[in-house]
């Protein structure tokens, strides 16, 4: 009947609106969440966003939060769809070549040259901090003693220990 009709189309129209609120309200406050303080928008929210993100990827939630904090990547306010997305891409390829340097790493550990270099370095995630451009020959003749462990792949904490022995031993 058109009765029946018409109320499928206001029950579609408020579950429609409700979830663009919802979206509205996280694409709000990741606009909030760009200044330098923590985030906390989680991949649930990411996936509330409409139109839908695509390659959101829970193992990443943490980049997430630490890109969106980071006041230099500049979100609107509120943020944009575009913008989150392009973050989406951007975390997604850096978790990518993060993880290629800490197998790199991991394989380094056999005695073998290595040849990571510092711009390698500063692409771990999380985010090795100290690094010392004039240790790269110290990092990497670490990574290649056979004596000083990293598993395979290496962690990122196994590599920000070893940035610290390195700093001790300036």
């Amino acid at each position: 009947t058109q009765a029946e009709v018409q109320a499928m189309i206001t029950a579609v129209n408020t579950a429609v609106e409700a979830a663009m609120a919802a979206s509205d309200a996280v694409l709000a406050e990741i606009g909030a969440d760009d200044d330098a303080n923590a985030s906390d928008v989680t991949i649930a929210e990411l996936n509330s966003i409409l139109p839908a993100l695509t390659d959101v990827n829970a193992s990443n939630e943490a980049a997430y939060q630490a890109y969106i904090a980071d006041s230099a990547n500049g979100f609107s306010a509120p943020a944009t769809h575009a913008e989150v997305q392009a973050m989406i891409n951007i975390v997604n390829a850096t978790v990518v070549i993060s993880n290629t340097i800490l197998a790199q790493i991991g394989e380094d550990d056999n005695n073998n040259a290595s040849d990571v270099t510092i711009a390698d370095l500063k692409t771990i995630l999380p985010e090795l901090t100290d690094i010392n451009a004039s240790n790269e020959a110290a990092y990497q003749a670490y990574i290649a003693d056979p004596a000083n462990e990293f598993s395979a792949p290496a962690t990122q904490e196994e590599v920000q220990a070893m940035i610290k022995i390195g700093r001790a031993h300036v």
